[in-house]
């Protein structure tokens, strides 16, 4: 079978499914997914379409149905889970170049996604390891724009931009060690440099202070 009748097929059940997401999310998760495999700038498009046109259910605190963390953190995982620990370098190259280059998906996630330490949250899980990867391959820009998105987002609650910070430098300190990334792959100064300067945001003196300590940590 062709890939463009297997691409078209995908595009043909997203079509069908895109307005159903309480129902199908798992299907449509898939969908995106499996997308990526082929086009990763339609497999982007689909999953714009699902936050924009769910974008109400994003900030709501309440998710007993797990309906606003699955419009991230499935499909997030359904991402991460084409990649093995053998192929973390695929993920890096082909998944978040185009994830830290779609200002309307960062927008959405980072700056109006509720989120409290409380209750679970893609912050929590998800969010963290695509943060972790962006530093080692983001620019600066990039880097100072999720920090300001974060700062804006009126949903965080009692997650601080300074705990989200921490928790994104120990999911990458566990990507470093993986030998094959490590060779390849570290924070340059500049992003280092960056992240430093965005902790102007966190408005805690002593969670600043252990931002700073956890980023110049960074090797």
């Amino acid at each position: 079978m062709s890939d463009n009748i297997i691409v078209k097929s995908f595009v043909d059940s997203f079509e069908i499914l895109k307005t159903k997401w309480s129902s199908k999310r798992d299907a449509i998760s898939l969908c995106i997914s499996e997308m990526t495999k082929y086009d990763c700038d339609i497999a982007f498009d689909m999953w714009l379409y699902i936050l924009k046109n769910n974008s109400d259910l994003l900030n709501k605190e309440r998710d007993s149905e797990y309906l606003v963390s699955d419009l991230i953190e499935k499909i997030v995982e359904t991402l991460m889970s084409r990649y093995d620990a053998d192929e973390n370098e695929i993920f890096i190259k082909d998944i978040i170049p185009r994830m830290q280059n779609r200002q309307e998906i960062l927008s959405q996630i980072f700056g109006n996604t509720y989120c409290a330490g409380a209750r679970r949250s893609s912050f929590n899980d998800y969010m963290p390891k695509c943060l972790a990867y962006m530093l080692l391959v983001a620019n600066t820009d990039v880097i100072v724009n999720i920090m300001k998105l974060m700062s804006s987002n009126k949903y965080m609650k009692d997650i601080t931009i300074g705990t989200f910070v921490m928790r994104s430098i120990a999911e990458l300190k566990l990507i470093m060690e993986d030998n094959d990334i490590s060779n390849k792959y570290s924070v340059t100064s500049d992003i280092k440099m960056a992240l430093l300067n965005s902790l102007d945001l966190v408005r805690n003196s002593t969670e600043k202070a252990e931002c700073n300590i956890a980023v110049l940590s960074i090797v």
